[in-house]
């Protein structure tokens, strides 16, 4: 076993749809070995210690509440490294909570004529089109190409600007930006994640095709951001509203960016 002295406890941060209160992984499409399994049982073997587990686009939220304290309402999207793409929404500063632990789901939506099949059981998901795994799938499948690197996905965008393919995929994942961005009703949307890290061009594309489909943009304005992730930021966050100073909720980010250094 490994020495705990000096530690105050495990931090966490994990997919999928996750019972905090309970430490409890209830769904995850894609990493379904969590949902059969205790990582605080797994953690404590190892060090006898309070174990902290948070939703990760919550810890990501709260990583860009640290990053951007002024920024107080806003819905931050992640488009995963590997498989996954999700959301989290903050309002007056703090994350919106929920009885029952769903939301943010924005991968989950159906897109009309996808017939991809997702990790989830369902056919159709956004996050089976805009995932890193699957758009460097769809860039080797028109280039003609066994596979395609992040470096290769890059590449093609600094030569040849956004395919006609690529920008379809965008176009149905602003749709679905657009379209939780009016239910919630939030001027500011943040974006983390592939897309972030991907040529401006990219970036700038996607925030013009959000702001057609948004109402703020109609009568108002709607501001857009591409964000490095928080998450290291996050977690502390996480573990002094846990375990220092505990509030209950795990909702309010007590600590400026200032104390710790972004991980990009």
């Amino acid at each position: 076993n490994c020495t705990s002295r000096g530690l105050w406890g495990v931090l966490i941060s994990v997919p999928g749809i996750v019972d905090e209160e309970k430490g409890q992984v209830l769904f995850s499409p894609n990493i379904h070995w969590l949902e059969k399994t205790s990582l605080e049982e797994l953690i404590r073997k190892i060090w006898d210690l309070p174990v902290v587990i948070v939703q990760e686009m919550r810890v990501l939220a709260m990583g860009e509440m640290i990053r951007v304290p002024e920024r107080e309402n806003f819905l931050i999207a992640d488009v995963g490294l590997g498989v996954g793409v999700g959301g989290a929404i903050v309002i007056n500063g703090q994350l919106f909570n929920h009885p029952i632990p769903l939301g943010g789901e924005l991968g989950h939506t159906p897109v009309y004529a996808n017939q991809n099949k997702c990790g989830c059981g369902a056919v159709g998901c956004m996050e089976t089109l805009v995932s890193e795994s699957q758009l460097l799938k769809a860039l080797a499948l028109h280039e003609g190409k066994k596979s395609c690197t992040r470096k290769d996905f890059i590449a093609n965008i600094e030569q040849n600007g956004i395919a006609p393919w690529f920008a379809t995929t965008l176009d149905s994942f602003a749709r679905v930006i657009a379209g939780a961005l009016n239910v919630v009703g939030v001027q500011t949307f943040v974006m983390t994640g592939l897309l972030a890290q991907l040529p401006a061009v990219v970036s700038e594309y996607l925030f013009a095709k959000v702001r057609e489909g948004t109402l703020w943009a109609r009568f108002g304005s709607l501001s857009c951001h591409a964000s490095p992730r928080n998450r290291a930021a996050g977690l502390i966050a996480a573990g002094l509203d846990r375990l220092v100073l505990p509030s209950g909720d795990g909702s309010r980010p007590l600590a400026r960016q200032s104390q710790f250094d972004n991980e990009n």
